[in-house]
């Protein structure tokens, strides 16, 4: 193999990271999150978690992910739910999964609980 051939794996979107990384360091921090975010805390840790790993500031974020300032805002104040994530956030950032992994296992459904 050549030094190309690494590269394009390294690109490649099945190479990407899923979040298991972060899981641990966020579950172990958000019991001193601050206790007024939304009834989304787990969206709005797996999301300020995926901007803190990749080093963007909010508007760098907003840019490369296609977000309005009002979208991040309220992403990062837990008042958007996985169902209503952006699109961009969803297929091309670990968010998704980061999130469900850190829900309370009392509120995951049954499905869900199959699925992780």
């Amino acid at each position: 193999m050549t030094g190309a051939d690494d590269g394009a794996r390294a690109r490649h979107p099945s190479a990407r990271a899923r979040g298991g990384h972060l899981t641990g360091p966020v579950a172990r921090l958000a019991p001193m999150l601050a206790p007024g975010c939304g009834p989304h805390r787990d969206v709005a840790w797996a999301v300020v978690a995926v901007r803190g790993a990749e080093g963007r500031s909010p508007a760098a974020f907003r840019a490369a992910y296609g977000l309005a300032a009002e979208d991040l805002d309220a992403l990062e104040d837990g008042r958007i739910g996985l169902g209503d994530l952006p699109a961009t956030l969803r297929v091309l950032t670990p968010v998704v999964a980061l999130a469900r992994a850190l829900q309370p296992r009392a509120h995951r459904t049954d499905t869900e609980r199959r699925a992780t």
